[in-house]
C-alpha cells in the first residue's frame, strides 16, 4: 500500500474533502490514509483503502460489497486498532 499526502492534496475533490472533516477529529499530521491504487505521479487518481488515526486508536478501510445480481458498492467499516 502507498501512503498518501493529504497535506498537499488539491483543493477539490475527494481527499481534499475527506481531510477537511477528519481535520475536525484530529490534526492532520497524525491521519494516515493509504491506497492500494499503483502510484505513479501526483496525478494518478487514487482510491482511499485505509484511514488511520493512531492517537486515537480508530481505523477506517473501505470494503467492496455487494449482493448476487446487485450492482457493486463499497461500505466504510470502523474497526479499533
Amino acid at each position: 500500500m502507498t501512503l498518501l499526502n493529504i497535506l498537499y492534496s488539491a483543493d477539490t475533490g475527494f481527499l481534499s474533502e475527506m481531510s477537511a472533516y477528519l481535520a475536525r477529529l484530529e490534526d492532520l499530521s497524525y491521519i494516515l490514509m493509504w491506497t492500494k491504487t499503483n502510484v505513479t505521479g501526483p496525478k494518478t487518481p487514487v482510491t482511499v483503502d485505509v484511514i488511520e488515526m493512531p492517537r486515537q486508536q480508530l481505523s477506517f478501510y473501505s470494503k467492496n460489497v455487494s449482493g448476487e445480481g446487485e450492482p457493486p458498492s463499497t461500505q466504510v467499516i470502523l474497526d479499533t486498532m
